[in-house]
């Protein structure tokens, strides 16, 4: 592949990624643009300039190629259900396996804080924990696989369990 084609493919990659950043929460810009480079080159051979732009090739082919690499590198499982017929609508599950070891962390620090733990289900305790070692509600999204918003929230619910607790004593 001649550097003219490289830079071509990097030309359209760079947009690609800028528009669709929201969608890979997890990952950076440059990561995006990175993979999408990466899978960009892979199937740019089977592209056939006589039937239509390199623009319009790779993004009708790129998104599927890097969505499931982003999925595969987050342990995101794709199936889909097809009780009604070939075609069924994509479920996206992740199989995350942090609530123990942060359960047996987050249980050491019952002493140092006055998160009622015992109270908290796994994903409230997880955000407890993950914002108690000082990382923003952006980062813990990304470790649990989550919107920053909805960090928020279960912060909120966190803080009003707590207050609760507190009147309660």
């Amino acid at each position: 592949m001649e550097l003219k084609e490289k830079l071509a493919i990097l030309e359209v990659v760079l947009p690609w990624a800028k528009q669709r950043i929201d969608r890979f929460k997890i990952w950076e810009y440059d990561e995006l643009v990175n993979e999408g480079y990466v899978h960009a080159v892979k199937i740019y051979p089977r592209w056939d300039h006589q039937k239509g732009a390199l623009t319009t090739f790779l993004n009708a082919s790129l998104y599927d190629h890097v969505f499931r690499s982003y999925a595969k590198q987050h342990n995101i499982e794709i199936k889909r259900d097809r009780s009604g017929g070939t075609q069924g609508k994509r479920i996206y599950t992740p199989k995350m396996h942090y609530t123990a070891k942060l359960k047996d962390i987050a249980d050491e620090q019952v002493e140092k804080e006055n998160v009622p733990w015992d109270l908290l289900s796994e994903m409230p305790r997880a955000v407890a924990y993950l914002l108690g070692i000082g990382l923003s509600k952006a980062q813990t999204g990304r470790v649990l696989g989550v919107s920053g918003s909805r960090i928020s929230q279960l912060a909120l619910e966190i803080k009003s369990l707590m207050e609760k607790e507190r009147r309660a004593k």
